[in-house]
């Protein structure tokens, strides 16, 4: 049985639209961890109001999150973006909003787990599906990306491509990859 273009992209958007339909319904109803959120907030709306060296000299020692260096600069973009639209720290839209980033990480992820698989000669396109599911549907993956605020989809996202990068023995872009995937 061949891999037909209509297969394909079947398969691998009913996956897209299962691995989004579950993180989307987990931030609109239960909301995530208010204290993770609210914390994740105030760092966002400060490092809007001073900037990335700002805020690490002269407000580092008061903040209560520990958070990666590469997801501090995510935080800072967002939180840019967040007080251009007023989303205000503790608001419902400020937490949901400071999710799309690990949510989009999940589906790239998604992405290119379907297709690493489906462009293999070996796999069929039922197995991609499958093997994306799995990840899509890994609860400790979509808990974090859509109930905690978390870098690990970030992460597990770069090393994803660094792993890629190894099997297409491609020592630069790896090196580069891995360093990404340490800064989440």
């Amino acid at each position: 049985m061949g891999k037909s273009f209509a297969k394909i992209t079947l398969g691998m958007l009913a996956v897209l639209l299962v691995g989004f339909g579950i993180r989307l319904v987990l931030v609109l109803t239960a909301g995530g961890d208010i204290a993770s959120s609210n914390s994740f907030g105030l760092m966002a709306s400060k490092l809007a109001d001073l900037g990335p060296v700002k805020y690490y000299s002269s407000y580092w020692a008061e903040s209560t999150p520990t958070v990666a260096p590469g997801m501090m600069y995510v935080l800072w973009i967002f939180g840019l973006i967040a007080k251009g639209f007023g989303l205000g720290v503790g608001s419902t839209g400020l937490a949901v909003f400071l999710k799309i980033p690990a949510i989009i990480a999940d589906l790239v992820a998604i992405f290119l787990i379907f297709n690493l698989v489906v462009n293999d000669k070996r796999y069929t396109v039922a197995h991609a599906v499958v093997f994306a599911l799995m990840y899509a549907l890994m609860p400790i993956v979509f808990a974090a990306s859509s109930l905690w605020n978390s870098a690990f989809s970030l992460g597990a996202l770069f090393l994803l491509v660094t792993f890629m990068a190894v099997l297409k023995k491609k020592h630069i872009a790896t090196t580069i990859w891995y360093t990404l995937a340490v800064l989440f």
